[in-house]
């Protein structure tokens, strides 16, 4: 009876112990924007549960990021709360945030950051992957066409990018080379990667660069804006035959000159089928 007793009074102080053991998790609750951009900010929320359990004791977190994300040097990267404390409608949950900027040069795919926390338990760490994409687009504009008679010029764009891309405009600024006439711009919309489209303007140019603008929607519809320069040589347009069409000057040319062979031989085959009428006869 008396080892029952020594038992049960054994297994009731261990209860206790066994219960108030501090299990804490981390967790990210928002990575914004997704995925991040090379050469801007990423913000990341973490959160880390069982904070609430007062057997933590003093609970510390701490970011510890490396390449291709940093911490500005003003941000700190460690926080400590007292167990027992957490958000309000995150019951048990402790939230950390930390805005981290991402590296120009990083590429596209899933990089981790590295997040320590410790309790009365001891320190941990827990890895947490961070998709990065660069979400800047490349076009490929070319001068498709371009009429002296007409000042009709088209451009082709194709998307040579990784993306597509939405809300796509071409505009053409205002500048020696090319002057516009009624709208300087056009809308294309969408354009998914490696399709082409091409748009066209009503423009005065001359020989030189041409600037073309291209606003569009990226990935994380973030607006963004793409220039190039095009090249434009008269020489290559000046004697273009469109397709279909002959060479006017020169056929009306030659039908200038049948024509007015054809009106010599008939006004000659005229004159002497005159004389012949007018000619009296001979009387014998």
């Amino acid at each position: 009876m008396e080892k029952k007793l020594i038992l049960f009074l054994f297994a009731a102080l261990l209860l206790p112990l066994t219960s108030a053991i501090c299990t804490l998790q981390p967790y990210i609750v928002n990575q914004d924007p997704y995925p991040a951009v090379p050469g801007e900010y990423v913000k990341v929320v973490f959160g880390l549960s069982g904070v609430a359990d007062t057997s933590c004791g003093i609970i510390n977190f701490q970011l510890n990021p490396s390449y291709p994300f940093y911490l500005d040097p003003s941000v700190p990267s460690s926080s400590a709360i007292k167990s027992g404390t957490y958000v309000k409608d995150y019951k048990d949950h402790w939230l950390i945030p930390y805005t981290l900027r991402v590296d120009n040069s990083a590429l596209d795919g899933i990089n981790n950051v590295t997040v320590q926390y410790s309790s009365s338990q001891g320190i941990r760490s827990t890895d947490f992957p961070i998709e990065v994409k660069n979400p800047l687009n490349e076009f490929d504009v070319k001068i498709a066409d371009y009429s002296f008679d007409t000042k009709r010029l088209t451009l082709q764009i194709l998307n040579v990018g990784k993306n597509n891309v939405d809300a796509l405009t071409i505009e053409i600024p205002a500048q020696d080379t090319a002057v516009t006439y009624g709208t300087n711009y056009q809308i294309i919309g969408s354009l998914d990667v490696n399709d082409n489209d091409q748009v066209v303007f009503n423009a005065d140019l001359k020989d030189g660069p041409i600037k073309v603008i291209l606003q569009y929607n990226d990935i994380n519809n973030v607006r963004r804006t793409y220039e190039v320069n095009l090249d434009f040589n008269s020489k290559l347009f000046s004697r273009q035959v469109p397709t279909g069409q002959s060479n006017f000057s020169y056929m009306s040319f030659i039908y200038g000159i049948l024509s007015i062979v054809v009106l010599y031989f008939a006004y000659r085959w005229y004159k002497k089928r005159k004389h012949s009428k007018e000619k009296p006869l001979k009387m014998h």
